[in-house]
């Protein structure tokens, strides 16, 4: 009986993983796409670095609330 409440819970409580760009400089998630094409161009909003290459966080998305993997 246990195991199926377990169950039903789990598969109420939906989690999604996605993977957010981030800036390298100053950790901002404010990542725009300033040229797009085959390499594409990226530019943080707050301190104004450019680079083909951001890397990336994942994060879960539980009930609308983002945390950090």
């Amino acid at each position: 009986m246990k195991l199926i409440k377990l169950k039903d819970k789990l598969k109420k409580e939906k989690i999604k993983m996605i993977r957010i760009r981030f800036c390298p400089r100053c950790n901002c998630r404010d990542i725009v796409v300033i040229a797009g094409g085959v390499i594409g161009m990226f530019k943080c909003v707050d301190c104004g670095f450019q680079s083909p290459v951001f890397p990336e966080r994942e994060f879960k998305i539980k009930e609308n609330k983002i945390m950090e993997v």
